[in-house]
């Protein structure tokens, strides 16, 4: 039997999610001029669906690599199709050293990563707090990080319902965000900082969506 290279799987099926969510999203991106095209980066997402990591891979024209929750890893045949296209387990009710090992390895061999910060699903499609673990890794890598905002994907596939159903989605790639912005804070301090840029992007794309913005407290 002929193996079908790895790189060949996950580029084959980008190409075609991409082409399912512009049929049945109608997804759209703003701001791919802010993508490097290359190089060692960190993607830190709002995390609105399951759908964001396909729909973010199948945008960015480039390779990513995801952390998934380390309980999908023991779904039968789940677990090799989410290999195949570069996840890696997490630990999410524990800080997982190993994770964070993975992670430090695919960013020095020049890879990108897509975090999403928060740490679990949005209950209502807002952005909650950002975890102060992406700005260690921010910082033990030395990488930057691109800001994405996502809205529409939380009606197209909430926590509440068993299947996704075609909903419009807008993505946005923000300015990169240099290693040293945070220089000087804490952790959690630059974590509250990427919090604010966050959700100012995601009300802006909603903006750009026609819709309403969302009164995060504090801006």
């Amino acid at each position: 039997m002929i193996e079908i290279p790895k790189k060949l799987i996950y580029r084959a099926s980008t190409l075609a999610l991409g082409g399912l969510f512009s049929l049945t999203c109608r997804a759209r991106l703003f701001g791919r001029e802010h993508l490097p095209p290359r190089g060692p980066l960190l993607l830190a997402c709002n995390h609105q669906s399951f759908l964001d990591p396909p729909l973010v891979g199948s945008m960015t024209g480039r390779p990513l690599h995801y952390m998934a929750r380390d309980s999908l890893f023991r779904v039968p045949g789940l677990s090799a199709l989410i290999r195949m296209h570069n996840a890696f387990p997490v630990k999410t009710d524990t800080t997982d050293l190993a994770s964070f090992k993975t992670s430090l390895r695919i960013l020095k061999a020049g890879g990108a990563l897509l975090v999403f910060p928060e740490g679990t699903r949005s209950h209502d499609g807002a952005i909650s707090q950002c975890q102060p673990g992406i700005i260690h890794l921010m910082r033990r890598a030395n990488v930057p990080i691109l800001p994405v905002a996502i809205e529409g994907a939380y009606d197209a596939w909430p926590r509440s319902a068993i299947l996704p159903k075609p909903a419009p989605v807008w993505i946005q790639f923000g300015r990169l965000i240099g290693p040293h912005t945070f220089e000087g804070q804490d952790p959690t301090q630059a974590a509250l900082q990427l919090t604010a840029h966050l959700r100012k992007m995601h009300n802006q794309l909603r903006l750009r969506a026609g819709r309403g913005t969302i009164g995060y407290a504090g801006g």
